[in-house]
């Protein structure tokens, strides 16, 4: 492994020292010239990629946020999912935590991270495929950007093959085939961050349950354009870095202020991920695919495998932290020791599965454990109405056999299960309705729940939802409602079937009700989707939820570059939304891109293990980072519409421009 990634490095820096041409234009406009590139650079993607995929150390923040203004009871009943822990009780009188603060970092949070947590995986045998061989079928779900993530390429050399995506600067497959074996993806939202309240008397020292220690400082410089490095300090306990230094909160000295030291299983040193995808490349069997994935560390993931045999398998790989106390769900204390980490949960004992009598094996981020499992995964799994849609759609088909087509059908599925769970609660807690309305109401109770960019009812009802959760939750939540992302469908049932008490605004003294609170929401909602300047009509009939669902991909530079930013930016109407198998996110505001569609499959794939040269691929946007190259963006229509390319083996006849490349030490 260390050989492969040296031999990139050197390709990489061959290739700088020798070049012709000029660089990209980012480098252009940041006046910047890279250095060599060195093998430890092609792991750090796979370590940025943990922190995207392990957000939810952002829920902790927003509950303790929560907690200086609600009820322990309260905070269980805003994540219904979670009702199997206890919240922690803070002691607000010894723990200083500025309120300030961490709504501060909630927002770079989302400002500058976003956590975007979702995928799709799944894997047939081959007693329901129509090749009789197992088919498996991966969907990554990330946040839209411009280049996009991924890299289709096929690679062939002496008796190795390894054929599906990767990302610049990793000489590995991350979701691909060899040949042999075939694998796909899925997060698995395992809770591998945890905060640590740190007390700390100085800046000097803080406390340990053996007294004081001093904290490790190290100082990083920051190039600036134009300008002088900035120097920044940065502060170790033994739980981790202070977050809470950063510079943009600007409370270092504020007596007794808020410390946060930030314990993540991808600051670890010990990580031998690199070693684990090479083996996992080199696979000849799903035994070998298990055993590589044993030294998998972070991001926490799902594998779903198969082989040529016909075995099937699934794997959670990588490290998850086994807690003294607690169930990671809020900052904890730091000086006591109670809830420091005790190693990690052995793989063995992590989920697997080889072969099922099911004959096939589903994960679209739902929890991949039942009740009876003894460790701690994660508090918080996403919503499983996806997995439940997969579920139901290859129960469906199997009866006939399952093609690779079919497969890919089921990737592009944007019937949303939502609907039909909260329209029923929701409809019979409407007390009148103006003539609008009654209309919209008309159309819902006829929909099929399908979010097609053409038809107005996404629209409607999605907005209907935003404005309800708002009305329920916005006199409670007060500023932190808008760190409250999501419609929430799972807690606006409780609260609309079970526990209306949410419904009664707190800031008045009549009593609220949720009948009012709904039929309200509706009539609101449309006036705000009529008055939209993305609205071309005052008929409902004739609204589409395209004209306001759009992917966007920009560039990270050049969108603040004029002229620039435009050339640069793709927009495109898209189906789906947060709960489709096609998943089509969004961060609603009720700014002029309410709906912007920023986060879904980047990357779908459907491997046939009977042929896997009739594999399949699509990548959003194209294989160009260059604006101006016709392979930039000419893909995405494809990638909207559900088709894809195929990646066969190479025959120089059908092919215009071949790159070979022959080193000097072999000779044929």
């Amino acid at each position: 492994t260390r050989n492969i990634l040296q031999k990139y490095a050197d390709g990489v820096n061959a290739w700088l020292e020798n070049r012709k041409i000029p660089l990209p234009f980012e480098f252009q406009i940041l006046q910047f010239s890279p250095e060599p590139w060195k093998p430890e650079d092609s792991m750090v993607w796979q370590k940025i990629m943990g922190m995207i995929l392990s957000g939810n150390w952002r829920d902790e923040l927003l509950r303790n946020a929560l907690l200086q203004q609600l009820s322990p009871a309260d905070i269980i009943d805003l994540w219904p999912k979670t009702n199997s822990y206890s919240t922690t009780k803070l002691n607000t009188n010894n723990i200083s935590l500025n309120k300030n603060i961490i709504i501060n970092m909630i927002e770079q949070i989302d400002k500058n991270a976003k956590p975007t947590l979702a995928s799709n995986a799944w894997v047939i045998n081959g007693e329901y495929s129509s090749t009789k061989k197992p088919i498996v079928a991966s969907d990554p779900h990330l946040g839209f950007q411009s280049p996009i993530i991924w890299y289709l390429v096929r690679l062939e050399w002496l008796d190795q093959l390894r054929v599906g995506v990767t990302t610049p600067g990793v000489p590995f497959t991350i979701i691909g085939h060899n040949g042999n074996t075939s694998w796909g993806i899925t997060t698995t939202h395992a809770d591998i961050n945890d905060l640590f309240i740190e007390r700390s008397e100085t800046n000097k020292k803080y406390s340990t349950p053996i007294g004081e220690e001093e904290f490790i400082e190290i100082k990083e410089n920051v190039k600036v354009r134009f300008n002088k490095p900035i120097e920044m300090k940065i502060r170790y306990t033994r739980h981790g870095p202070i977050i809470s230094d950063l510079p943009f909160l600007n409370n270092r000295k504020k007596k007794n202020n808020t410390i946060l030291a930030l314990s993540s299983v991808v600051l670890s040193d010990l990580d031998l991920t690199a070693n684990a995808i090479y083996k996992l490349n080199k696979s000849n069997n799903v035994t070998e695919i298990k055993e590589a994935l044993s030294e998998f560390h972070v991001p926490q993931q799902n594998f779903m495998y198969a082989d040529t045999s016909g075995s099937i398998g699934f794997s959670t790989a990588g490290k998850i932290p086994i807690r003294s106390k607690g169930k990671g769900t809020v900052p904890v204390p730091g000086w006591n020791g109670q809830y420091d980490w005790n190693g990690w949960v052995p793989y063995e004992k992590l989920p697997h599965i080889n072969n099922p009598e099911s004959g096939y094996i589903i994960n679209a981020n739902n929890n991949p454990t039942d009740p009876s499992y003894p460790y701690l995964i994660s508090a918080d799994f996403p919503e499983d109405f996806r997995a439940k849609r997969i579920d139901s759609l290859i129960n469906q088909m199997k009866k006939n056999k399952i093609s690779p087509d079919q497969m890919s059908t089921i990737q592009l599925d944007h019937s949303s299960l939502i609907p039909n769970f909260l329209l029923p609660s929701i409809i019979k807690n409407i007390d009148t309705l103006h003539e609008q309305s009654f209309q919209a109401l008309q159309m819902l109770k006829n929909w099929d729940g399908n979010m097609d960019r053409m038809k107005p009812e996404p629209l409607i009802f999605l907005t209907w939802i935003e404005f309800i959760k708002e009305g329920i939750l916005l006199d409670e939540l007060e500023s932190n409602y808008y760190s409250f992302r999501g419609i929430r469908p799972i807690l606006l049932y409780q609260i609309v079937n079970n526990d209306q008490k949410w419904c009664d605004n707190t800031k008045t003294e009549r009593i609220e009700t949720c009948n009012e609170i709904i039929t309200t929401a509706l009539e609101n909602s449309l006036n705000w989707i009529s008055n939209h300047p993305n609205t071309n009509s005052k008929n409902l009939k004739e609204w589409r939820w395209g004209d306001f669902h759009k992917a966007v991909f920009e560039n990270a530079i050049l969108k603040f570059i004029p002229i620039l930013s435009h050339l640069s930016k793709i927009e495109i109407a898209t189906d789906g939304s947060e709960h489709t198998i096609n998943r089509g996110g969004y961060y609603f505001s009720k700014n002029e891109k309410p709906f912007e569609h920023t986060h879904g499959s980047g990357l779908r794939a459907v491997f046939d293990l009977n042929a896997l040269n009739n594999s399949k691929f699509i990548i959003a946007l194209g294989q160009s980072s260059n604006f101006l190259s016709k392979n930039y963006s000419n893909m995405n229509k494809q990638w909207r519409d559900g088709e894809s390319i195929m990646m066969p083996s190479i025959n120089e006849e059908d092919h215009e421009e071949i790159l070979r490349l022959i080193p000097k030490n072999i000779r044929h």
